[in-house]
């Protein structure tokens, strides 16, 4: 689990700078508006993909991939990236986007007077450029073994992938330390550079709008278990001293969206459960199509797979959170983001209109033909899950 102190936090860092950037300075610019009209990242997620927990479900039907990791466990970090077209598959992503990954270790911890910076790793090391930048590597337990203590690996490093990346996350004396890992993708819009991206973002040079960035942040967990698999791997005699221990329970993982419940009102602010539950709701899976009549109003709700809900200890005071970010290609919706919570009860519904009726929205002009939604639904654990369906106006 991600370390309690830090679990309010957890969510407004995973979230870390998924936005188009127009300069980059102490501060980022940020675009939330949630209208799609060029490619733009959505999210990032770490998958744990070689587990090193016994206990750990081998069948990924079972349950959905760890979102926090341990050293020496091997983790796929993949991208969501949509444009006016719908999401982009990894190939388009790959050949038009052409993403470069750099990972950073050495943040400095949060505390409860000083919460953590999500940039301090990389604007501390910087400026610099992309040539300067080496290859991150993961020591050899034989050579951690023999020193008996984590080796240091603090700074920048590159990953090698383009739309998902494969990592053996070092043990690392910052890893283990700080508790976390920070990496940021880099690409460009069709007609740009994304060294030249890379460039700027690592000599803190003013961005153009044709370059795209996100940060996202890896977290060690379960911390109760690292003992464990550090034993199991011959190194038993590691001298560790861990940001924190977790307490004993499920570890976190990453949301399945199983499909979306759709309903249509009459006006905003009608009582969405009656309409979740009544005689038209209609069921529509990820990636599939949805018909919906021009300028009406409806109440969209994505459906998380139960088996990843993880249910708070009864001594937690603490409250989870989750969230879910929508975007859309056409129409206009009541918020970009929705979140709450209810005892029992999560409450992430979202209100769009193919038309201009919600007074919050941004909307240009008529939908019409096929509109695509997507939405994003991240919890305060690390972890997050993404789906997209279409729908055809009439």
């Amino acid at each position: 689990m991600v370390h309690r102190k830090s679990a309010r936090r957890c969510l407004a860092l995973s979230l870390l700078l998924v936005a188009q950037v127009s300069c980059l300075d102490e501060d980022y610019t940020y675009v939330d508006d949630s209208l799609i009209h060029e490619p733009r990242v959505t999210a990032l997620r770490f998958s744990v993909v070689n587990s090193l927990i016994h206990d750990d479900p081998p069948s990924p039907s079972d349950l959905a991939p760890r979102a926090t990791a341990l050293p020496l466990e091997e983790v796929a970090l993949d991208v969501s990236i949509v444009d006016a077209s719908g999401p982009m598959s990894n190939v388009d992503i790959a050949t038009k986007i052409r993403p470069v990954w750099l990972a950073c270790l050495g943040q400095t911890p949060s505390t409860e007077l000083l919460p953590q910076d999500p940039t301090e790793c990389f604007m501390r090391n910087m400026p610099t450029d992309l040539d300067h930048i080496s290859a991150c590597r993961t020591p050899s337990v034989a050579a951690v073994a023999k020193s008996g203590v984590p080796p240091s690996l603090r700074g920048i490093c590159r990953l090698e992938g383009t739309a998902e990346v494969r990592h053996t996350v070092p043990i690392a004396r910052e890893f283990i330390e700080d508790g976390s890992l920070l990496v940021a993708m880099i690409g460009s819009r069709p007609g740009a550079s994304s060294k030249g991206c890379a460039d700027r973002f690592l000599g803190r040079r003013e961005f153009s709008r044709t370059c795209l960035v996100a940060h996202h942040k890896l977290h060690l967990g379960p911390a109760n278990r690292l003992r464990d698999v550090l034993d199991a791997q011959g190194l038993a005699g590691l001298k560790l001293e861990p940001q924190g221990t977790d307490e004993p329970g499920p570890p976190d993982r990453n949301l399945r969206i199983a499909g979306f419940q759709i309903g249509r009102i009459a006006n905003v602010g009608d009582p969405v459960d009656e309409v979740l539950k009544g005689p038209d709701l209609v069921e529509v899976a990820p990636d599939g199509r949805f018909h919906a009549t021009a300028d009406e109003l409806y109440v969209l709700h994505p459906v998380i797979d139960a088996r990843d809900i993880q249910p708070l200890a009864a001594d937690e005071s603490d409250k989870e959170t989750r969230e879910a970010w929508w975007y859309y290609t056409s129409g206009s919706g009541n918020r970009a983001v929705w979140s709450d919570f209810e005892v029992g009860r999560w409450k992430l519904d979202f209100t769009w209109s193919s038309g201009a009726r919600l007074s919050e929205a941004r909307a240009e002009g008529m939908a019409s033909g096929l509109v695509h939604l997507h939405v994003v639904v991240r919890d305060s654990r690390a972890g997050v899950g993404w789906a997209s369906f279409a729908v055809e106006v009439r």
